[in-house]
């Protein structure tokens, strides 16, 4: 392996119990998955471009993870590694992914036109939208394993797609390494530039090897469409704009990200994508659609409300403070995302978002005007046109996995949401998620006995999608992903809002 912590054969000297690691004190779901029978049968194998078991679990072997909120754990050094190392992977990812099962298959679906609804989200709430993903090119190791050679193969490459952009897409790249100082305070200004990852992490993957050489950043010239080069993917997508047309940066996501991949098919490089894991990705929390579409939404009032929490579990969603993961909201606002990535298409994932949004809006509409979202109330008399959650937000038959508690088998499931009594109960009742996916994650069902939503708990004392300040920095803090992408990467991302 490129940064050299392996030499694998060398190993195969000493036996398998002497050679696993000590994950006695981790909390990662790759310390969940490994057992030393894995580990026996694992250690000896490697991928074409020589990625190793070791390789893949280094990081969460030297980060422990938070005590509460787990961790990946383990990267992919290339696009072989999911299936060289299924037998670790495939439990780490139905863990990570709500149940998602080896047999099952990924939803791909970048046809914009299918969304419906997202241009009318609220600016007076609304403050900012931003969609984004990562890509990896076919026929390159992934970030953690790369060779110099090959990073500067995709960077040219990159270039090249990127430079042959027209109309909207024109744009420019900054390599990191050769911008001048005015090039840097812009991007600093506009806060798209990245800079080399501190995180233990990161480091710990080897993604920050030979920095900054081989690394950019690409924006049109609108600075509405935003490409990052070699940083933990091969490539960082971003569309967004300040306001709360969805609608628009989502069609901009999908037209953009579609004339590239088209650019890298013609060169020989289509992107990493297969049927079960969708597009492949560095870290396994991103497999899938890797897209997180958010928005920056003023909800002062409901965010203080005793549901908040449940409502944006029940729609999928997840919450964080505009600086990332584990920020506090400023001034009430905060960045409200999809919580799902692998299971559900891209159009799926950001519908939830704007319906999810527009109904949180109305119900804090209703809130500053001194209303109730708890009691009786014409709630749904007063919604403009019906809002778009409505027409999804029905119960689904049958009962989450090992859990006995489900809207559909509530006493009022059956009703027509004209006859609920209230927005945050019709939110509550009325969520269908992903196929695959239980109604709740398995530390917010009910615990046995308990009936209806007032007895719905968290015995786990971490909220399935809540954030709570952490306590250990230098284990990386509470992070979905072992390398960042959750917690770090999004206080880095560039944002429409400030």
């Amino acid at each position: 392996m490129p940064f050299g912590n392996t030499h694998n054969k060398f190993k195969l000297n000493y036996k398998p119990e002497e050679e696993y690691p000590d994950l006695t004190k981790h909390n990662n779901h790759m310390a969940k998955a490994l057992t030393p029978e894995i580990y026996k049968k694992l250690r000896d194998k490697e991928t074409p471009s020589g990625f190793t078991l070791d390789d893949v679990i280094q990081t969460g072997v030297d980060n422990p993870g938070h005590p509460f909120i787990m961790t990946v754990g383990c990267v992919a050094g290339d696009e072989e590694s999911y299936q060289v190392f299924k037998d670790l992977f495939d439990p780490i990812i139905q863990d990570r992914h709500g149940g998602y099962k080896p047999t099952d298959k990924h939803k791909t679906d970048l046809n914009h036109e299918n969304l419906k609804g997202g241009d009318d989200l609220d600016p007076n709430y609304v403050l900012s939208s931003r969609v984004r993903t990562g890509r990896s090119i076919k026929g390159y190791t992934l970030p953690p394993h790369c060779s110099r050679g090959e990073r500067r193969a995709v960077e040219k490459l990159s270039i090249e797609a990127l430079n042959s952009l027209t109309g909207e897409f024109k744009g420019k790249y900054y390599p990191l390494k050769s911008m001048t100082e005015q090039e840097q305070q812009q991007l600093i200004d506009d806060h798209f530039l990245f800079d080399k990852p501190v995180s233990p992490l990161l480091l710990a993957s080897g993604m920050a090897r030979d920095w900054p050489d081989a690394r950019g950043i690409w924006h049109n010239d609108n600075k509405t469409f935003l490409v990052w080069v070699n940083e933990e993917d091969h490539l960082r997508v971003i569309s967004m704009q300040k306001g709360g047309n969805m609608k628009e940066v989502f069609r901009r996501f999908c037209v953009g990200l579609q004339k590239i991949e088209e650019i890298f098919k013609k060169a020989g490089h289509p992107f990493m994508w297969n049927e079960h894991l969708g597009y492949v990705l560095t870290c396994p929390s991103n497999l899938g659609t890797g897209l997180r579409g958010g928005v920056h939404v003023k909800l002062a009032h409901l965010s203080k409300h005793p549901k908040f929490e449940e409502i944006l579990t029940r729609l999928r969603l997840q919450k964080r403070g505009t600086g990332g993961v584990d920020t506090a909201a400023v001034g009430s606002v905060f960045d409200i995302s999809n919580a799902d990535r692998l299971g559900s298409s891209e159009v799926e994932q950001v519908q939830l978002v704007v319906d999810g949004v527009k109904l949180m809006v109305e119900m804090e509409k209703k809130l500053e005007k001194g209303q109730s979202i708890d009691g009786p109330s014409q709630w749904e008399d007063s919604a403009p046109q019906r809002p778009a959650p409505f027409p999804q937000l029905r119960p689904q038959g049958g009962g989450p996995p090992g859990g006995s508690f489900h809207p559909s088998r509530n006493s009022r499931s059956n009703q027509s949401s004209d006859q609920w009594a209230s927005a945050s109960e019709f939110c509550l009742a009325n969520v269908k998620p992903p196929s695959h996916l239980p109604l709740l994650a398995p530390e917010l069902r009910p615990p046995p006995g308990a009936r209806g939503r007032g007895e719905l708990s968290n015995t786990s004392g971490a909220h399935a999608f809540s954030t709570p300040k952490a306590t250990n920095k230098s284990n990386g803090g509470p992070s979905s992903c072992a390398t960042v992408t959750e917690q770090e990467e999004e206080g880095r991302l560039p944002s429409a809002a400030v």
